[in-house]
């Protein structure tokens, strides 16, 4: 569960009407456990993107793989960081450590098969701890990055994961 998230739904039922608590209750628990399995989500893909990347680097010969790919593994929850964490200081090192073709070309066939792999993934894992569809994460994704940019694609998945439990509870009541 989330840190605090039991001091939250405590503010939010203090500030409702009585006769809404139970209800507004009931909601809270549903996105607040939505909310949880998308973080877990999000570990499950990146354990799976540092494993990946540490395992390629270390198959091309790059020095620090499992370094690279533990850094790029945490920083890979914030969209794009993780990537870039990884793939910049792994082509400076196969340029001048290594300085060959084979390995500079190694690394770009890791980095950009795990993006393949990811953009594969991550739906059906999303889909899978949260119970959203992943054709609406990908369509959240897709309609995030159009309407907010970057912080948009940021948002859009965590903000599907709550207005889904909302949706559903509306749904549910009519």
């Amino acid at each position: 569960y989330l840190a605090n998230g039991n001091k939250i739904k405590e503010v939010y039922l203090k500030i409702a009407p009585r006769e809404y608590r139970e209800e507004t209750e009931n909601l809270f628990n549903r996105v607040h456990h939505s909310l949880s399995n998308y973080l877990l989500g999000q570990v499950i893909i990146a354990i799976f993107v540092g494993i990946y990347i540490a395992l390629g680097l270390s198959i091309v010969g790059i020095k620090y793989s499992f370094l690279i790919g533990s850094i790029a593994g945490i920083l890979n929850m914030i969209p794009y960081v993780g990537f870039f964490s990884g793939f910049i200081p792994s082509i400076l090192l196969a340029i001048f450590d290594n300085g060959d073709f084979y390995h500079i070309i190694g690394v770009l066939i890791v980095f950009f098969s795990e993006v393949a792999i990811e953009n594969l993934l991550y739906p059906t894992v999303m889909s899978k701890t949260t119970g959203v569809s992943p054709l609406l994460v990908l369509l959240s994704i897709f309609l995030g990055g159009i309407y907010g940019g970057i912080l948009g694609i940021i948002i859009a998945v965590p903000l599907i994961v709550m207005l889904v439990p909302i949706f559903l509870s509306i749904m549910e009541k009519k």
